[in-house]
């Protein structure tokens, strides 16, 4: 409950007993300026006290948020450095864009293609947004009209392999789905919040697991996912152009 509209009060009927005092010499007077005068102190010592609890609050919810939300966040954030990488993978003629699409997430593909594909590159969120922007450009619906049939064919393998390579990013999303309401009473997140979040991560997969589709759109609804969660839970690492993900135990 916030008391700050009544100890403000207080101040002023505090200040209100004081003043008479100053006119006049009384001993009733200067009996009601005492207790204006503690009441007063009293009163400004109580909204010290509860703003400063407010602030160690609202530190607390922040805390609890960032660390709630971090692995939706980690889990955007390898999807874009994936988006990156295999981006870059186009222009390499020997790169293999025949294996299963789940292949290409498992444990044993990934440390041999770090290998031969080292990490170059890490970019703030900032730099990211414009570079997969860009990325997108190159793949929205009129951009593909101009393709051939085979670069076409490839750029489809690649968004097909991502959207499989997703599969923790959609867990992670399902969670929350499922919480939503328990982290709308606790003031992690409203609902309108937590569903636009978890409407652009299934529209970026969605359109990425279909041939044919606008891939720009799919990357722009990535963006806007993560932007937003990065916002809520107030994160600022940057973003890995790699091929990294998550495994399931079973792997190593």
């Amino acid at each position: 409950m916030n008391y700050t509209r009544i100890y403000i009060l207080i101040c002023v009927i505090s200040l209100a007993m004081m003043l008479p005092s100053c006119i006049q010499d009384r001993s009733i007077l200067n009996t009601l300026s005492g207790i204006g005068c503690s009441g007063l102190a009293a009163s400004i010592m109580a909204i010290y006290i509860e703003s400063n609890a407010k602030k160690i609050e609202k530190q607390k919810l922040a805390k609890a948020r960032n660390l709630y939300f971090k692995k939706l966040n980690d889990q955007l954030n390898m999807l874009m450095g994936r988006i990156i990488w295999f981006n870059e993978r186009l222009s390499d003629h020997e790169f293999n864009w025949d294996l299963p699409p789940q292949e290409y997430s498992s444990f044993k593909y990934m440390l041999s293609a770090n290998s031969l594909y080292p990490e170059t590159s890490s970019f703030s969120f900032d730099d990211a947004k414009t570079k997969l922007t860009e990325i997108g450009e190159k793949f929205n619906l009129e951009a593909q009209k101009n393709m051939s049939p085979e670069d076409l064919l490839i750029v489809q393998k690649m968004f097909i392999i991502l959207a499989t390579s997703a599969s923790f990013l959609l867990n992670e999303a399902n969670t929350i789905k499922d919480n939503k309401l328990d982290l709308n009473i606790s003031e992690y997140a409203d609902i309108e919040t937590i569903d636009g979040i978890l409407f652009n991560i299934s529209l970026a997969i969605g359109i990425m697991s279909i041939p044919g589709k606008n891939y720009s759109a799919a990357i722009d609804a990535v963006l806007s996912a993560s932007s937003t969660l990065r916002e809520l839970g107030q994160y600022t690492d940057s973003i890995r152009g790699s091929l990294h993900g998550s495994i399931y135990i079973n792997e190593l």
